[in-house]
């Protein structure tokens, strides 16, 4: 099996500077072209398609394509339109899924009036996962940490091309969380602060992250079609993801052997060291041309791939039972603004109130440990620390399942 791992393209602000003098990067040809990125699979849902515009290199970034007409037809003779959702976002009318043994190709009629059409592709095989797992172990840099792996088969021999995504949510716990808040009565003097039960949930939130690499592998040099402890996502020994529980929802999708070389050339131009060599990421042809002037046609790349997905659980103390947790994402140092400082009435101003109001601080206990250094009348931590919708949801995912 062989394995590659791709970082998505993206065009890099390059600052380029010398004891000399400054090098300023800019645009000095430009072709207008259309981007689209477009893939239907077998699952029945709104497939979606992605149009933009190829934007200078002084630019914030990629114009979105509006009122374009897009549709997928199949070689059956049916077409699903597509509609603008937002900017640049097309979704289908109605769900489908892509079927077996029908061939599909995508078709586009830009906002000017430019016609594009993709070549026509089959749907891959379909290849489950056969076993997702998790493992202590070390990364390339030989750190500790958590690996997760996939494997999978093929008996049938004919699927070879494969991608893999992932959905990575964890459990978060504020640490000093209290049920009371702060609550400022009056801001001016004479001051006054009170406690309150708090309107929402900030004890326990839930955070997710997507996958931004595109991890691919192949099976096309092996005798067999099996993947064999692919490694999908490694997290370090010292990350608090893992401390409650986490969950990592693994995508597989079957490609086609152009979708595969389509996206080995993206990375072989993405990962270029020597921005001035002759491979340059100014065009990457991929399987979608224009019907009315043969040089101009469109970057991207229209896949119709196979998925199937797969659910894991674990916690910190799963891969490493007995040992220490790791730290949380923030120091959670006490502190104990005073609620007045300087001289009545019109030199006073209160800590206290001023990092509340301007959310530097949370409630986290009554001070009954009062010292010159930590005088005012409740102790108070990092919002984070006592606030978890600082870093994610109080909203529990539909998905989730407690121990």
């Amino acid at each position: 099996m062989k394995k590659v791992t791709y970082m998505n393209l993206i065009a890099p602000l390059l600052v380029l500077s010398s004891c000399i003098e400054t090098f300023e990067p800019g645009t000095q040809t430009f072709e207008d072209t259309l981007i689209i990125e477009g893939r239907i699979t077998n699952e029945l849902k709104e497939q979606v398609i992605f149009i933009t515009r190829s934007f200078r290199f002084e630019d914030e970034g990629p114009s979105q394509e509006t009122g374009a007409t897009v549709r997928v037809v199949g070689d059956t003779g049916m077409t699903i339109n597509f509609i603008e959702a937002s900017p640049g976002k097309y979704i289908s009318e109605t769900p489908f899924s892509a079927q077996s043994g029908i061939g599909y190709h995508l078709e586009v009629i830009s906002k000017s009036g430019q016609h594009f059409q993709s070549t026509q592709t089959n749907l891959p095989p379909v290849v489950p996962i056969a076993k997702m797992y998790h493992e202590a172990g070390f990364d390339s840099n030989n750190s500790p940490g958590i690996g997760v792996y996939v494997d999978s088969e093929n008996p049938q021999g004919n699927a070879n091309f494969y991608r893999y995504e992932f959905i990575e949510t964890y459990r978060i716990e504020a640490p000093k969380w209290s049920p009371l808040e702060a609550i400022v009565i009056s801001d001016v003097w004479e001051f006054e602060v009170d406690t309150a039960p708090r309107e929402q949930e900030e004890r326990v939130c839930y955070k997710t992250n997507h996958s931004t690499a595109i991890m691919q592998a192949t099976t096309n040099a092996s005798t067999e079609d099996k993947i064999q402890k692919f490694p999908v996502r490694f997290i370090v020994k010292d990350d608090y993801m893992t401390t409650h529980r986490y969950s990592i929802l693994v995508k597989q999708y079957v490609q086609t052997r152009e979708a595969y070389r389509y996206f080995e050339k993206l990375n072989e131009f993405s990962q270029s060291e020597n921005l001035f060599s002759d491979i340059q990421p100014g065009f990457l042809e991929g399987n979608i041309r224009s019907l009315d002037d043969a040089d101009k046609n469109a970057v991207g790349f229209f896949e119709v791939t196979s998925v199937t997905s797969k659910r894991l659980y674990f916690k910190y103390h799963d891969a490493f039972p007995g040992e220490r947790l790791p730290k949380f994402v923030t120091n959670c140092t006490e502190v104990a603004p005073p609620l007045a400082s300087g001289h009545a009435p019109e030199a006073v101003t209160s800590p206290l109130i001023d990092n509340i109001k301007l959310g530097l601080l949370r409630y986290f206990d009554v001070n009954n440990r009062i010292t010159l250094d930590f005088r005012g009348p409740f102790i108070m931590v990092p919002p984070a620390c006592g606030d978890c919708t600082v870093l994610g949801s109080n909203i529990k995912p539909d998905f989730w399942e407690d121990e």
